[in-house]
């Protein structure tokens, strides 16, 4: 969680096919995992508040 939570790497994990399908597989832990991560300073500030892009599986 701390490696994923580190300055940058939230883009870069967001930008893979594993995080597409695990999008599209299992929202619930994802959404899980993005709510842990908000603990974390600055680690969302990719993401702005109103932005549920990020757990739409339309992409």
């Amino acid at each position: 969680m701390e490696y994923v939570a580190s300055p940058g790497m939230l883009a870069t994990v967001v930008a893979t096919d594993g995080f597409r399908e695990l999008k599209a597989s299992c929202p619930s832990l994802l959404a899980e995992v993005l709510e842990k991560l908000g603990s974390y300073p600055g680690c969302l500030e990719l993401f702005d508040e109103d932005d549920d892009d990020v757990l739409s599986s339309e992409q």
